[in-house]
């Protein structure tokens, strides 16, 4: 029997990383890039006071890219990066124009058929639509790029409109798919084990949730405006001082609807399980950085409301480029809630296989199945085996203390030991029952 000693690592035990952690000085010279990947994967990224104490201004910098490597905001870019998130947000951009459309034509017919009586109400839901998209629905004041009344389908109860609205419902629940998977992509949940049905639930859901949530910030919209005006009256605050206490609180509930939303989105449409502090503190940046997009993009087109052409335009592109930030911003969130590890990038082509044929897995070629790679997507992994920089001891074969006569005896007395032992082992074990 060979004994070997190889040096390629292999992942530690829970209990062992913090202990074996690399120690390493200020003044210590590390390359990172010729270490293996798995000790890059797993060795704390160097402060930035040790990237500063290297020497040489080349070492300098690659010790400096490898600490932003290692903060949250640069891991978080790497996962965004590496998902594609600026290729999916603007497939979600795309999706919305159908989306939006169809689901605008559902609820607004929905809405007129139930309370469009209410033309006060009426007017309040288009003002928090466009507070929401900028200048999607026209007013009585300000034209926008859709009329509310071309949304409402005549004689919403027969069976040409409910199958219209089926056939809508598939088309508005469309962007919330790609959201869904866009969001779990960014937690690195690759598959979501689940049937055709309940993925289309969480769709729906999804849509109904960003519906009720116009009505809600519709509804809040009243209340801050009615309880704002009457305790600003009894604490004697009017005029401009009034004016921003109350944009401030209209904008701080739309922040938490938005925030409140995000939370949902990941939790419950995307079944992501994620901590209860984490999810809340996403939400709220999330909410942050949508309120000062949707303030940007009605100031955009406030700004040639009075241009008719310009006016239509700067809606249409402000739409557009509306739901690709909020996209972006939910998926880069969403990266940063995961709070990911940095990547072990491979030193070398050999690592991936990229200079064979072919360098994939396929079923084409069944040895490629050995290589490392993920087994639901198929994305190839780090092979440690073609790794230049780790060091495998060759097989160091043991060398026999007794020769003769005295190494007979003992080979013999090991075989008889060997040979107890399986027996001890058939005794101890239950027999396998045949199938």
């Amino acid at each position: 029997m060979n004994k070997t000693r190889s040096a390629v690592k292999t992942r530690p035990e829970a209990s062992q990383i913090d202990s074996d952690k690399p120690k390493h000085s200020e003044n210590e010279h590390i390359n990172y890039t010729e270490l293996p990947a798995l000790e890059r994967y797993y060795r704390p990224a160097p402060t930035i006071k040790e990237a500063w104490a290297q020497p040489g201004l080349i070492n300098k910098v690659m010790h400096l890219l490898q600490w932003w490597n290692g903060t949250r905001i640069g891991r978080t870019l790497t996962r965004y990066g590496i998902q594609r998130g600026a290729l999916m947000s603007g497939g979600i951009a795309y999706s919305a124009l159908f989306s939006i459309g169809a689901g605008l034509t559902i609820a607004w017919t929905a809405f007129m058929y139930f309370v469009g009586d209410n033309a006060a109400l009426r007017l309040r839901v288009i003002k928090s639509v466009n507070v929401t998209m900028p200048g999607l629905l026209s007013t009585p004041s300000k034209g926008g790029l859709v009329d509310p009344a071309d949304l409402v389908m005549d004689n919403p109860i027969n069976l040409a409109t409910i199958i219209a609205v089926v056939l809508l419902l598939f088309a508005a629940t469309y962007v919330m798919a790609n959201l869904k998977i866009a969001i779990r992509s960014m937690f690195g949940i690759s598959y979501f084990p689940s049937n055709f049905f309940g993925e289309k639930l969480r769709d729906l859901l999804g849509f109904v949730l960003l519906a009720v949530s116009v009505l809600l910030t519709t509804g809040l919209g009243f209340v801050v405006s009615a309880l704002g005006n009457y305790f600003l009256d009894l604490l004697g605050v009017t005029g401009s001082a009034s004016g921003i206490l109350l944009k401030g609180v209209s904008l701080l509930t739309a922040g938490l609807v938005d925030a409140g939303i995000w939370c949902m989105l990941v939790a419950f449409i995307s079944g992501v399980k994620v901590p209860l502090k984490e999810l809340l503190t996403g939400g709220i940046i999330f909410g942050v950085f949508a309120g000062i997009i949707r303030y940007l993009g009605t100031a955009a087109v406030s700004s040639v409301s009075d241009k008719p052409l310009l006016a239509s335009v700067a809606a249409f592109a402000t739409l557009l480029l509306w739901v690709n930030l909020l996209s972006r911003v939910a998926q880069m969130v969403a990266a940063w809630t995961a709070n990911p590890p940095a990547p072990a990038y491979p030193n070398d082509a050999a690592q991936v296989h990229m200079n064979e044929r072919p360098n994939y897995v396929t079923l084409s070629k069944p040895e490629t199945l050995e290589w490392p790679h993920q087994k639901v997507t198929g994305t190839m992994d780090v092979d440690q085996s073609g790794d230049p920089y780790v060091e495998v001891a060759e097989e160091t074969p043991l060398e026999p203390r007794f020769g003769g006569l005295i190494g007979a005896y003992q080979r013999h007395r090991m075989a008889r030991l060997e040979a107890k032992l399986e027996k001890a082992r058939a005794n101890y074990y239950q027999p396998q029952r045949k199938q």
